[in-house]
């Protein structure tokens, strides 16, 4: 049996996990830890390619349950991931321990997720129910302009773009200023640009004309 310690890259629980594989003498084969301090879905990717990662029939140690979400909903779907890998859980803090080998407990997981999905689907059924009811459509209404995340730096971007920089120093740049913008990449950024030059064109194109107008 192989064992694998799982944790957050910032883990204040590192000595718990340090002193449990001590006494049980386990031979760790690797620690993998997972990006904490992020965005939420950029650290349910990077959790999601190590889970990905390891192989089944072998034994993954965690300090506690909250490593794999911050919701009761997550942290079922990802347990349930995980056991359908035929990967058991070993959980430091509670003693506790999931195994596929443990049909009932299986059963169980997998019941809570299925309820967790079907929760989520009947949520989403409410909300487009209430604004059918009220008819109004789920998205973005007709007509009405949409905020992008580039928008507080417009200013900035165009100065940085018209001196020469390229759209990865742009992005490097702006995000240095705004952790939301992590997770914003270089091609959203090249449509974002193409769009304000396209309106900046139109603009200086009814300028001419007004100008042309009134000469004539």
């Amino acid at each position: 049996m192989e064992y694998f310690i799982l944790k957050p890259d910032k883990d204040t629980q590192d000595n718990t996990l340090s002193e449990y594989v001590c006494k049980k003498k386990i031979n760790v084969k690797n620690i993998f830890e997972y990006k904490s301090g992020v965005s939420k879905l950029t650290g349910e990717k990077h959790l999601l390619k190590i889970l990905n990662s390891i192989l089944s029939k072998t034994t993954l140690i965690i300090s506690n349950l909250s490593v794999f979400g911050s919701t009761i909903d997550k942290i079922i779907e990802m347990i349930n991931k995980v056991l359908e890998r035929d990967i058991i859980i070993q959980c430091v803090e509670k003693e506790l321990s999931f195994s596929s080998n443990n049909q009932e407990l299986k059963n169980i997981i997998h019941i809570l997720f299925n309820l967790s999905q079907e929760k989520k689907r009947k949520q989403l059924q409410r909300a487009k129910d209430t604004r059918e009811k009220s008819n109004k459509k789920i998205g973005r209404k007709s007509g009405k302009k949409t905020k992008s995340i580039f928008d507080p730096y417009r200013n900035k971007i165009l100065k940085l773009y018209k001196i020469g920089l390229s759209n990865v120093k742009i992005l490097e740049t702006i995000k240095k200023s705004d952790p939301r913008l992590q997770d914003s990449s270089t091609q959203a950024l090249g449509q974002y640009i193409k769009k304000l030059n396209l309106k900046s064109n139109n603009i200086n194109n009814e300028g001419k004309k007004f100008m042309m107008d009134r000469h004539i």
